[in-house]
């Protein structure tokens, strides 16, 4: 299954806590089921655009 998930600051975001690091171990777990995982954040001073 393709799941989108959509969460106000990814991992790697300096300003990134506890919201950012529950998202990633839920994506990772999913991803680890065999599911494709597309995650949708705001940009930050020196980030990627796309990350693949």
């Amino acid at each position: 299954m393709n799941i989108l998930i959509y969460n106000w600051r990814d991992i790697k975001n300096p300003a990134a806590g506890g919201a950012e690091v529950v998202t990633h171990e839920i994506a990772k777990r999913l991803v680890l089921k065999g599911h494709k995982i597309s995650l949708f954040t705001a940009a930050f001073n020196g980030c990627k655009k796309n990350r693949r």
